[in-house]
């Protein structure tokens, strides 16, 4: 059993380093753990490699074989004292080098033993540091091991890649000699660049780690004072450290993933200056129900930040008919996307994940307000339509809340009322009320426009027949609303939604989800605000023998108000009038790609007629030229060209 070994520990497992496999290699460098100044050792399990090894070691030499007379014999030939039996090097170690290890290795257990108990005292000071678990990670023993160190290897957590070069010229200047952990990433070597041209440093992320993170400093193989592992311990995590985070959004291509890019680059663009980079992905770069592209996805931007909006919906009638596929969906995405944010803190520090639920969850006979303490959002079953949906985004609420409890990290969720808005779903069955309501104003404004301008041009031929029958097409109709327009309910313009989590990445941290909802105005008024945008005036009618649903569903916003009272929602009237806009933009943009499309299959047509006229027109004037030549009894048909 090796010196300091823990006692407790199983015989059987106990192994030295190196015969674990075939081979086990050593260098002798120095401020290793014994050192020649130069070279280094190899070990093997068997005499016959032993003998390859020293063979290799002298140029493929035959001497100090312990077979030698036998190899000897088989070449009769040569002269024994120059037989060369393989390829080799130059590899021997000086008389001055053997005389070296000779003395350190009667000192290596002693050495090993003060290296041991040097990196257990930095590294229980490090870590009843405060500063410590917040900027940096150092190496630890795998299970059922003892290793003698020597070096502290460590790695920046990912907030502070940027000043990693900063960082190691700081300890070089206090004192504290440092080095890369081996060479980084070989892959960025020259050398691989030279010899290796297809090979890419990203491809071998855990390797970027190290290399973009990494350093380690030595473990003296002499006792290290107290004293001198407290000052080590101070300067470490005494560097002024400046985070600078990486925030990945999922579902980016939806309508609030979408509203957050606009917030990042267009509405904030100081939120991406120097101190943040903002990575948004669809399902095009990752398929989030597949853990190991979700894996590949945190290693390729090693995020310290997560948003999570991403969730598989559609018409609450087609969740309704799939609730399995909808449930193991949504559910394998959700844990996928927390649990390997969970086990890459272990090599990226702490990642922040804020997840987006949807007031789906709330149970049926939900008591109102609608509170996000658990008492009141798990107590209930969940409405019947989109049930497995509702099911899904509560479990996703509890994991978040588990891994709070279990593990301790920071993941929380953003639980938002009714929103809408640009890059939405606008089709009139299965879009937000909001959405669909401008969808099929603008429908009627457009026909109603169209009848004016019918109108209008009859009129304008000054004839009392078509006058009158102008008059008369002149037929009044309103936009249909669904129930009675009497429930309230509380809506918000995605782009405020955007702003909360945004907020919520950096400020918010509590077991229970915060609620974000907007003004609460019933569906009439809704409507109404919806027909002045789009100016559509044949008024409202109400199908009243529709489900209403409740008429009041009012969730408690009073902790977004209490945590961020500078907190302003945008007016309904602004919000309406804005979405109005855009979905008329890509109406025309939508007109316009169908026009473009139309005109060229019309050319297309024109050219493929006019080459069949051409084609006809030489046919006729062939076949009368051949019609004065005899020819044979056979008659010739032409076949026009196949276009």
């Amino acid at each position: 059993m090796p010196r300091g070994q823990p006692r407790e520990y199983d015989q059987q497992k106990v192994k030295f380093l190196g015969t674990a496999g075939d081979f086990g290699t050593y260098s002798f460098y120095f401020s290793h753990h014994i050192t020649s100044g130069e070279g280094g050792m190899v070990v093997c399990q068997n005499e016959e490699d032993y003998n390859y090894l020293r063979c290799l070691r002298a140029h493929g030499w035959t001497r100090h074989l312990t077979n030698s007379a036998e190899v000897e014999a088989q070449h009769p030939t040569i002269d024994p004292r120059f037989l060369f039996v393989n390829v080799g090097y130059n590899l021997r170690p000086l008389e001055v080098q053997g005389a070296m290890l000779k003395v350190q290795l009667a000192k290596m257990h002693a050495f090993n033993d003060c290296r041991r108990d040097n990196m257990a005292r930095i590294t229980t000071a490090m870590r009843a540091d405060p500063r410590f678990g917040k900027v940096m990670a150092i190496s630890q023993a795998a299970e059922d091991t003892n290793p003698a160190w020597f070096g502290v290897g460590a790695l920046l957590h990912r907030p502070y890649v940027h000043q990693l070069t900063a960082y190691l010229d700081y300890l070089t200047a206090h004192g504290v000699e440092n080095r890369p952990i081996i060479s980084g990433n070989f892959v960025r070597q020259p050398a691989i660049a030279a010899y290796c041209p297809g090979e890419r440093p990203e491809d071998y992320p855990g390797a970027e780690v190290i290399h973009t993170r990494g350093f380690f400093i030595g473990v003296h193989q002499v006792r290290v004072d107290d004293a001198t592992v407290a000052k080590l311990v101070d300067v470490m995590l005494g560097f002024d450290f400046v985070p600078r985070k990486t925030v990945l959004v999922t579902g980016a291509s939806g309508m609030l993933g979408r509203h957050v890019q606009d917030q990042v680059k267009n509405v904030n663009p100081e939120l991406l200056q120097a101190d943040a980079k903002w990575v948004f992905v669809t399902s095009k770069d990752a398929d989030l129900c597949d853990k190991r592209q979700v894996e590949r996805l945190f290693k390729r931007h090693q995020p310290t930040h997560v948003l999570h909006c991403a969730a598989k919906l559609q018409a609450i009638q087609v969740m309704t008919d799939l609730p399995i596929d909808f449930w193991l969906a949504n559910v394998t995405m959700n844990n996928n996307v927390l649990s390997v944010a969970h086990e890459f803190q272990s090599w990226t520090g702490p990642i922040k994940v804020v997840s987006v639920l949807s007031t789906v969850m709330f149970p049926r006979d939900a008591e109102y307000p609608m509170s996000a303490s658990p008492e009141r959002l798990y107590s209930g079953v969940h409405h019947p339509a989109a049930e497995s949906y509702a099911a899904a985004k509560r479990a996703l609420c509890q994991l978040t809340q588990w891994y709070r409890k279990q593990y301790g990290d920071a993941f929380t969720c953003v639980l938002p009322g009714n929103f809408f808005g640009e890059y939405g779903d606008f089709d009139e069955a299965t879009a937000p009320l909001v959405n669909a309501l401008i969808a099929r104003a603008d429908a009627a404004f457009q026909k109603q426009k169209q009848q004016r301008q019918e109108q209008q041009q009859l009129l304008q031929q000054q004839q009392k027949k078509e006058k009158a029958a102008a008059v008369a097409s002149d037929k009044p109709f309103s936009l249909k609303v669904m129930g009675t327009g009497r429930p309230e309910r509380q809506v918000m313009h995605a782009s405020d939604l955007a702003r909360a989590c945004i907020w919520a990445l950096d400020h918010y941290d509590e077991n229970e989800p915060i609620i974000v909802a907007g003004e609460e105005v019933s569906v009439r008024r809704m409507a109404e605000l919806v027909c002045a945008a789009t100016g559509f005036q044949g008024g409202l009618s109400f199908d009243e023998g529709s489900v209403d649903g409740p008429l009041r569903r009012t969730a408690d916003t009073s902790k977004l108000q209490k945590l961020c009272p500078g907190f302003n929602f945008t007016p309904l009237v602004e919000s309406i009038r804005a979405t109005v806009e855009w979905y008329r933009r890509q109406q025309e943009l939508f007109a316009a790609r169908e026009q473009k499309t139309a005109e060229a299959g019309a050319s297309a047509f024109v050219s493929v007629v006019a080459s069949s006229l051409a084609w006809a027109v030489g046919a006729d004037k062939r076949a009368a030229a051949s019609a004065s030549v005899p020819t044979a009894s056979a008659t010739h048909l032409a076949v026009p060209p196949q276009t």
